[in-house]
């Protein structure tokens, strides 16, 4: 008989074998990540869960980020199973650590870092056909992740905006879809939107991928920076002098400080003003 939460049968954590119902699991990294990161963490759990019965003195010969790979799998898959207490007492006895980037490799990544978004955007939308270049575009105008932006205009190419977008405030309320852009520390909640994206919008009526996307640009000899194209957006408000509270909260994330959940309560017509005016300049050149 099948126990809870994918074990067959029933254990009180891993200190046996026990059968792991993969499938169920994979269900689990799908529901929570987006498509590209939850097949990751899943071909990683179903690689190395045995570490969970063995112990994780073999993470020391990984690299770095290999090794932080596979302890977000692990922490997962024991979340899943309901043993994460045996996960942390075994990443506190082999002394492992998150494996954070040091200061100065956030330095050099900064300092390093190609600062050619917009002209990459330029070049896309001259060479680009209008069904492959306006999910990059919306994505660039809204700051959403790659993923978030796709599922947001296949909602809309199905259903259209009437449950989709708040009149008043006039942004898209993500937050509406939570199986979809609520997935633990990856969130988004909103989208402003100008008039003239969203009479773009209602046109819409083509439903996409991100492997769609990737392959049209790699057809055209583009390299992918659709990753970047969120990073570009949050820097380009905080140039302009946006508050980085604001930034956050456009794109989904909530700090953990008290002046933030206590205190930081923006007016969303007065943010979706600033914003608009900020981000307008652009959208002029790109839409």
């Amino acid at each position: 008989m099948a126990g809870p939460r994918g074990f067959e049968p029933p254990t009180p954590g891993l200190e046996g074998n026990c059968i792991i119902n993969w499938e169920r699991f994979r269900e689990y990294c799908f529901t929570k990540f987006s498509p590209y990161n939850a097949g990751n963490l899943y071909n990683t759990a179903l690689k190395y869960h045995r570490l969970l019965y063995e112990g994780f003195d073999v993470l020391h010969t990984f690299s770095r980020d290999k090794c932080r790979h596979v302890l977000i799998a692990l922490a997962n898959l024991s979340k899943f199973c309901g043993c994460y207490d045996r996960f942390k007492t075994l990443k506190e006895k082999s002394g492992l650590k998150w494996g954070h980037e040091s200061s100065f490799e956030v330095f050099l990544k900064m300092y390093n870092s190609p600062n050619d978004a917009f002209e990459w955007l330029l070049d896309v939308k001259e060479k680009m056909l209008y069904r492959y270049y306006f999910p990059i575009c919306f994505q660039a105008l809204t700051g959403l992740r790659p993923t978030e932006a796709i599922s947001s205009l296949n909602l809309i190419a199905v259903k259209g905006l009437e449950e989709y977008y708040n009149r008043e405030y006039e942004v898209l309320e993500h937050f509406r879809y939570p199986s979809v852009f609520l997935r633990g520390t990856k969130n988004a909640f909103i989208s402003i939107l100008s008039i003239t994206m969203l009479e773009r919008l209602k046109e819409w009526r083509y439903k996409t991928s991100y492997n769609m996307l990737r392959l049209a640009l790699k057809k055209r000899g583009f390299k992918l920076k659709l990753q970047e194209l969120r990073v570009y957006y949050a820097t380009f408000l905080r140039q302009k002098n946006i508050p980085k509270e604001s930034i956050d909260l456009i794109q989904g994330r909530i700090a953990k400080d008290i002046f933030v959940r206590f205190y930081y309560k923006p007016h969303v017509l007065q943010l979706k003003n600033q914003v608009l005016n900020t981000i307008k300049p652009l959208e002029n050149q790109l839409l």
